[in-house]
């Protein structure tokens, strides 16, 4: 047993030698050149100027970030539209602004980088729709433009009066769809048309006499013409107005002001009617957002990032009936587009008297405060 333990020491012994003949000169070195590096930089000052002037380029945007702007009297806002970490917005003068994250060059050729506060894109906008990607433009002479994708932006078609994703209606009611990517070749699949939603690989259309359809996948030619038009399903009549959503019900607004939805069963579908005196809708990431014609905002469903705006969130934070968020609300939209919309979902609305708001995930400065910071709660947006 002594001679076992004996051996034992023996070889830790040699082991910690090796160790230290090894470490002890790489540490002698180590600090040597710590050493010279330290006096070459502060004997030319490089050291100390540089952590100075680092250090006050942090607290000044810590600052600027950190501090409550007031809203000017004269940023009045139309209509906004937030995407997937990403948001645009339209003022009254119909100048385009966008801020968020840019990845993949989605808030348009002005913005080089990610943005925490709105930052002018272009003018003569008369709307904007967000996509996962970028964002659709319809300029004030009705052409429809593309932000984003590769930096730049692109022109896709003349005489539009709404568009949503890679769908457009012109105004003599026609319906025209498209690729994303370097092939944009519009081609036009339906007549009669007066609204469109389209999210993911879930389009409905509105006709001029107010069916509902739904509109089944194209298939492509590699030139980005189009092969085969998808199957059209009639829906229901009497619709004014639909929004799509990423992982929840379509919802319909009808020409009485009801809103309606509709699960699927094994009879067929069983409509669903949710509330009355609905002026506008807006349907995201698992959770819809209605205008009543009061002015007055309710949110329900899923509310994993806080984008309903009750005050709450998390995975349980599930709000299975109406609740009112707000007053006095002119335009509202959700965002969360796409697989990761579930945790980076937010909202932006636009109040009666022009102001605008935004709540919700804020991890890429979608909300346009200057911080990180997300908001479970309604937050004024400032210029």
């Amino acid at each position: 047993m002594m001679n076992e333990f004996f051996r034992e020491l023996f070889a830790a012994l040699m082991v910690l030698a090796v160790l230290g003949i090894v470490a002890i000169p790489m540490v002698y070195v180590l600090v040597w050149l710590i050493k010279k590096l330290w006096k070459l930089m502060v004997g030319f000052r490089i050291f100390t100027y540089s952590i100075g002037f680092v250090v006050c380029i942090v607290l000044v945007w810590a600052y600027w970030a950190a501090i409550d702007r007031q809203p000017r009297d004269d940023e009045t806002w139309v209509m906004a539209s937030a995407g997937l970490m990403s948001t645009y917005a339209v003022r009254s003068d119909n100048s385009l602004w966008a801020w968020g994250s840019n990845r993949g060059g989605r808030l348009g050729g002005r913005a080089m980088i990610s943005r925490a506060r709105p930052l002018k894109i272009m003018d003569d906008v008369a709307y904007v729709y967000a996509t996962g990607s970028s964002a659709m433009v319809i300029k004030t002479d009705d052409s429809l433009w593309q932000l984003g994708s590769d930096g730049e932006n692109h022109k896709i078609l003349e005489d539009v009066r709404a568009t949503s994703s890679s769908f457009a209606i012109t105004n003599d009611g026609g319906l025209w769809e498209w690729r994303f990517g370097n092939r944009r070749t519009p081609t036009r699949i339906m007549d009669d048309v007066s609204a469109i939603s389209s999210r993911s690989v879930h389009t409905m259309v509105v006709k001029n006499d107010g069916s509902l359809w739904e509109l089944g996948r194209s298939s492509w030619h590699e030139d980005g013409t189009i092969d085969r038009l998808g199957a059209q399903t009639w829906i229901m009549d009497d619709v004014a107005y639909v929004s799509t959503g990423v992982n929840h019900r379509t919802v319909v607004l009808k020409t009485d002001g009801s809103l309606w939805t509709w699960t699927s069963t094994a009879m067929g579908r069983e409509f669903v009617k949710i509330m009355d005196d609905v002026a506008a809708v807006s349907a995201g990431f698992g959770a819809t957002m209605a205008i009543k014609t009061d002015g007055s905002l309710w949110a329900w469903g899923g509310n994993w990032s806080g984008h309903l705006g009750v005050g709450i969130r998390g995975r349980d934070a599930v709000i299975r009936e109406p609740a009112m968020v707000m007053e006095n609300v002119a335009y509202v939209s959700m965002g969360g587009i796409g697989a990761r919309g579930a945790d980076r979902a937010h909202t932006v609305a636009v109040g009666t008297d022009g102001s605008l708001w935004a709540w919700g995930d804020n991890r890429r400065w979608q909300l346009g405060t200057g911080t990180w910071i997300s908001r479970r709660t309604p937050v004024r947006i400032s210029g």
